[in-house]
């Protein structure tokens, strides 16, 4: 299958890669009705906040003298499934705004029509890119037709935010979308997810070019009477300064269906190096679990990676 790296930005301060009335007489107020919730994520009418599963991987760039930290080395600084974070949609300007978890920085930007890269943007992903004077953000958000699984209910969105004062990055996966009613989980049967995981990966036993964006398959194999959840994705690895991919690791997780909820969570790992551990937190989506999607981290203390997955059942 063919992955779709989004490309390197460069900024001025280094790369980032590439949401009653009143008185006197009778009268009545009748509030205006809410906006119905969305029925899927792939054709959004309506504003909605959608609770966002979110991981971060925050890095350290001060040790830097050059003007950018392509092909340079990057020491981790906090990473790891983060919690409940926000995603906004707004239909006016089509605008969504991601919101990270409490202590993750100052995670809170809005992208718009007006941001959407046009060079990069395609059938597969909506790319934006936006800039003030102290901070670059690069944001991706998957589209519903995405070359490898067709998704109606769940999507995510992968940002890198570049902060020049402090020399940091934040590379965030934020997934969201129309989450399985608990009245609606299945109790019996089985399902397999077939879809595809974003991450990023540091590498600081590396010299040169450590930071390296990650695209991957998923497997998801749930056992809905057992509550049972298998999950498998198989990675490639392109560092920030080339544009050549190859095979990383495969990451996996034995996990399980937390009762009366749609959600799911167990340990991860990497098979090729198993010294890479962690935690994977997932949901499931639309009418009775038929999307699923969630976030992932490993970390050994000198290899660290985060990231997104999302699939369908087949």
């Amino acid at each position: 299958m063919q992955y779709r790296f989004c490309a390197v930005y460069v900024a001025s301060c280094f790369v980032v890669a590439a949401c009653g009335g009143g008185g006197g007489g009778s009268s009545s107020f009748t509030p205006a009705s809410p906006p119905p919730p969305n029925t899927t994520v792939s054709d959004l009418q309506f504003a909605e906040t959608f609770q966002a599963i979110t991981t971060t991987l925050s890095i350290d760039a001060t040790s830097f003298g050059g003007a950018t930290i392509n092909g340079q080395n990057a020491e981790i600084v906090q990473t790891g499934n983060a919690g409940p974070g926000r995603v906004s949609y707004n239909p006016s300007g089509d605008s969504f705004t991601f919101t990270a978890p409490s202590g993750i920085g100052d995670i809170d930007f809005s992208v718009d029509q007006g941001d959407i890269d046009a060079s990069l943007t395609d059938e597969l992903s909506t790319v934006y890119a936006t800039e003030t004077a102290t901070t670059t953000t690069t944001t991706e958000i998957l589209g519903a037709d995405n070359g490898i699984q067709s998704l109606d209910y769940v999507t995510f969105g992968e940002w890198a935010r570049a902060n020049g004062p402090d020399r940091t990055i934040v590379f965030g996966h934020s997934v969201f979308g129309v989450q399985t009613l608990a009245s609606d989980m299945p109790t019996t049967g089985t399902a397999q997810y077939q879809g595809l995981s974003y991450g990023a990966l540091v590498d600081e036993s590396r010299p040169l070019g450590n930071i390296s964006l990650l695209r991957g398959d998923l497997t998801i194999n749930a056992n809905f009477e057992t509550g049972a959840v298998e999950t498998s994705m198989a990675f490639f690895a392109q560092p920030l300064d080339s544009l050549a991919a190859s095979p990383w690791d495969i990451v996996t997780s034995s996990g399980a269906i937390s009762s009366g909820t749609n959600a799911f969570s167990g340990a991860a790992s990497a098979v090729g190096d198993s010294s890479l551990t962690g935690v994977l937190n997932g949901a499931f989506f639309g009418p009775a679990a038929s999307e699923a999607g969630g976030t992932w981290s490993v970390s050994n203390g000198t290899v660290t990676a985060s990231g997104a997955f999302a699939g369908a059942a087949q």
